[in-house]
């Protein structure tokens, strides 16, 4: 038997059983991962669950961009409060600046 407050993994015993609870977590994970799968499949049925697909870009309204960007260049307005007017986050507003900036050139 174990002592009391020690567990030995070098043990024969303490090997088993350390094996004994990964098979038992491995089977927790898995019906978990089915239970989730289950419930997407529901979901995706229903039409109430969508995945944005990567590289799906997020819209915005092109003339509002191009009314705050002059506000932005004249330094009276930040990223911060251009993005939001724009409706866009901070990073994707970055990358649309840039891409507005190449087009201008």
């Amino acid at each position: 038997m174990i002592p009391r407050g020690q567990f030995r993994r070098v043990v024969p015993f303490g090997r088993a059983a350390l094996q004994l609870f990964a098979v038992f977590a491995e089977l927790e994970r898995n019906i978990i991962n089915e239970r989730a799968a289950e419930g997407r499949k529901i979901a995706k049925e229903q039409g109430k669950y969508n995945v944005p697909r990567p590289g799906a870009r997020r819209q915005y309204d092109v003339k509002k961009f191009e009314l705050n960007y002059t506000e932005y260049k004249a330094g009276r307005m930040s990223a911060a409060t251009f993005a939001s007017n724009v409706g866009l986050k901070r990073g994707t507003f970055y990358n649309r600046l840039k891409e507005y900036e190449e087009a201008l050139v």
